[in-house]
């Protein structure tokens, strides 16, 4: 399991990545008072309660894993650009934003973690085959509609 960083480590982190100089600013950031920063640092075994890193990293839109690691970029867009190379507009960074809070896409995640190698490389090929456009089969002229189609239709019904 890995360890959380110490309280001390997450401000220091936290003034960079915002430009905060006092103690104030960043007891805002985490939504306390100042004396809470100073019991984080010398009293509390210089550590800060995974309650307020979850609500610190939702409401500024940080990633936990930066906020109690150290790890990974700070903001999503800029993990995504980093994973990928693809830089991302506005509409699709909300977007994102929208599928993460999914229930399906949790689901979806939930049930793909718990495959193998060989079913995620099934997938994916399945999933390349659907995106991926294909010609379309070659009609046989030999082969006759197995359902002759009218080209007249009755406007009534014969009584």
């Amino acid at each position: 399991m890995k360890k959380t960083l110490s309280a001390s480590s997450i401000i220091e982190n936290v003034k960079k990545l915002n430009g905060f100089k006092t103690k104030r600013e960043v007891a805002e950031f985490f939504g306390v008072g100042p004396s809470a920063v100073t019991d984080w640092t010398n009293r509390k075994g210089d550590k800060i309660p995974a309650k307020r890193l979850a609500e610190a990293s939702h409401c500024h839109k940080l990633r936990w894993q930066w906020l109690a690691y150290g790890e990974i970029p700070p903001y999503e867009d800029q993990h995504i650009v980093e994973q990928t190379g693809l830089p991302l507009t506005p509409n699709e960074l909300e977007l994102l934003e929208h599928i993460k809070k999914s229930k399906a896409f949790k689901e979806a995640v939930e049930r793909l973690g718990t495959l193998g190698d060989r079913e995620l490389k099934l997938i994916s090929q399945l999933a390349s085959s659907i995106t991926t456009p294909q010609s379309p089969p070659q009609k046989d002229t030999e082969c006759e509609p197995y359902i002759r189609r009218s080209t007249s239709f009755p406007l009534t019904r014969p009584q």
